[in-house]
């Protein structure tokens, strides 16, 4: 395969699921947040309310930005990964809700903790390598 087609499948499937990811549910659990709404929030792990919505606002906002920017992207990935493994298995499941979608993200930040963040990314530029953390490749 092209090196340079291989490079922008791999940066593609980084932005489009993240923007995706933060733009439509890490901004409101940043906006729960920020307006101390942590009471009503599901408690799928029984770690408390707070607790669930500060790791879910974490995985949903944090993570897409790192995956986005190509910075310890396979873990930043990974734990994108457990969360929509807990959305898919507790919330819809349990709640009756459909899941299609966090199936559908969860494939693809899988997708990204295999691959890697690619050379268009901050793991995989050239100037860090020895002093900064590298994606294999």
């Amino acid at each position: 395969m092209n090196n340079t087609l291989y490079n922008f499948t791999l940066f593609f499937m980084r932005l489009a699921p993240s923007l995706a990811m933060l733009y439509y549910h890490g901004a409101a659990k940043v906006s729960m947040v920020f307006a101390g709404k942590t009471q009503g929030f599901p408690d799928p792990l029984g770690m408390g309310s707070g607790v669930s919505l500060y790791a879910a606002t974490f995985a949903e906002t944090l993570c897409p930005a790192l995956i986005i920017l190509g910075v310890f992207t396979r873990s930043a990935a990974l734990i994108a990964c457990v969360n929509m493994v807990v959305a898919v298995w507790y919330l819809h499941t349990q709640a009756g809700s459909s899941f299609e979608l966090p199936v559908l993200y969860l494939a693809f930040f899988a997708a990204i903790a295999f691959a890697g963040a690619g050379e268009w990314s901050v793991d995989g530029a050239k100037s860090w390598s020895g002093w900064f953390y590298r994606d294999s490749k």
